[in-house]
């Protein structure tokens, strides 16, 4: 994992984003972001991308959802649906390649603890 900017909180407003769910086993969860990730931007070219876990179960069922943050709601079409990013101080880092942010989030939590305060 390369590192281009990062890790900072930063202040973001609320935004509008489309986004794919899936519910995944931990094995092979990857795989199915990196082919949702390709359905996404098959419909959207630009915007910041995301990947979250809205359910967490390594030993069971993991619940994720891709995103691309648009400039305005989005209406539903088959798998893409809408969503809104709510305004808040958010946990930033800008990456190439696969990334390990657990471990950095455990290594790094003397920077957790400065920053996130």
């Amino acid at each position: 994992m390369e590192i281009i900017e990062g890790p900072a909180v930063a202040a973001l407003p609320e935004r509008h984003y489309a986004g794919i769910r899936a519910v995944t086993p931990f094995k092979g969860m990857f795989g199915v972001r990196d082919q949702l990730m390709k359905d996404l931007h098959a419909r959207f070219d630009q915007g910041d991308t995301f990947f979250r876990l809205h359910v967490i179960d390594m030993a069971g069922e993991m619940h994720i959802e891709v995103g691309i943050v648009t400039g305005a709601a989005v209406k539903p079409d088959g798998r893409i649906l809408p969503g809104v990013l709510p305004a808040g101080d958010y946990a930033t880092m800008t990456y190439v390649g696969h990334a390990r942010v657990p471990q950095f989030v455990v290594t790094r939590g003397e920077w957790t603890a400065r920053i996130c305060r």
